[in-house]
């Protein structure tokens, strides 16, 4: 994720000053279409702290930008579950588990509409997920393009990273990672060979 807009610190000051005082254990903080919220009395520089209607959303687990209480994240974190499979079934035990997950519209991602009734809010940030499954993607290339026309060093890490776009690599240029364990390629025998 690569931030397009500034981040307004009183925002923050005053959501951490209340995570703590109320013992919240998850905030979301980017607006997205897979989270249906219902509106709350609670407003910070603006945003409107909702509550996440857990049965009605997706991934309540998910890997995006979020502000959790520590126990509470390492609880959700299982051994020997890659992200995605810790997104998809991490969701499904918090869907049983039904806790108190809050939401703020104060990052717009790759431009997502607000979720939530807000009250004109202050400085709304913004980023861009620049890759999907670890490897870069379109989003990237504009920012590619503002390195282009920055210092040599700059200049160097852009034409880097375009080698990586256009080659479908990690940031890092490494190749993508496997999402498929040994578990999972049974699975998909067995189900071919059921049917």
């Amino acid at each position: 994720m690569w931030l397009s807009k500034p981040v307004n610190p009183m925002f923050f000051t005053a959501l951490f000053e209340q995570a703590i005082k109320n013992d919240w254990q998850q905030v979301k903080l980017h607006s997205s279409g897979i989270y249906k919220t219902k509106e709350t009395i609670n407003f910070i520089e603006g945003f409107n702290i909702a509550e996440i209607d857990n049965e009605a959303s997706d991934y309540l687990m998910s890997h995006q930008i979020t502000l959790w209480k520590k126990d509470f994240l390492l609880a959700q974190l299982y051994k020997k579950e890659h992200p995605w499979r810790n997104e998809r079934k991490g969701t499904k035990r918090l869907k049983k588990l039904n806790p108190l997950i809050l939401h703020a519209d104060y990052f717009t991602e790759n431009g997502a509409e607000e979720n939530n009734k807000n009250r004109n809010p202050s400085e709304r940030s913004e980023y861009y997920a620049v890759s999907f499954n670890s490897t870069l993607n379109h989003n990237a290339v504009r920012f590619i393009e503002v390195l282009r026309s920055g210092s040599q060093a700059q200049k160097d890490y852009a034409t880097e990273l375009l080698n990586h776009y256009d080659n479908n690599l990690t940031h890092n240029g490494k190749e993508r990672p496997k999402k498929e364990d040994l578990f999972k390629k049974l699975k998909t025998y067995l189900s071919k060979k059921n049917s």
